[in-house]
């Protein structure tokens, strides 16, 4: 339950700097950055927080669920739509991977290059 607190927490303020801001950044993204400046800093994921982390990764299809449903109810508005869809989604995820591979690889060489 801590780290679900902590993890919240985070979403939280994340969301009040969007309000006081206005940035256009969604608040769990705000939420997200603090956390891994707050984990950098700290040197570590506490165990609470990584076991919270743990039960939502292995929920997530369950987030993922509601979308795709949502989907097939939208057949008629779709319908002329489906190759523009489908090149979204094949290319989105193509560049999502492609960036994240990239950035864990820097991330990589610097995190194991500051710990020598």
């Amino acid at each position: 339950m801590r780290g679900l607190l902590v993890l919240l927490l985070f979403q939280c303020a994340g969301e009040l700097i969007k309000i006081a801001t206005g940035v256009t950044l969604p608040g769990a993204v705000i939420g997200l950055l603090l956390l891994f400046v707050f984990l950098v800093i700290r040197g570590g994921i506490p165990a609470s927080v990584d076991a919270a982390g743990n039960v939502l990764i292995a929920r997530l299809p369950l987030l993922l669920t509601a979308p795709c449903v949502g989907l097939f109810f939208l057949g008629e508005r779709m319908r002329g739509h489906w190759l523009a869809v489908i090149v979204s989604v094949v290319l989105g995820t193509a560049i999502t991977l492609f960036c994240s591979a990239i950035f864990m690889a820097k991330f990589t060489q610097w995190w194991g290059g500051s710990k020598s």
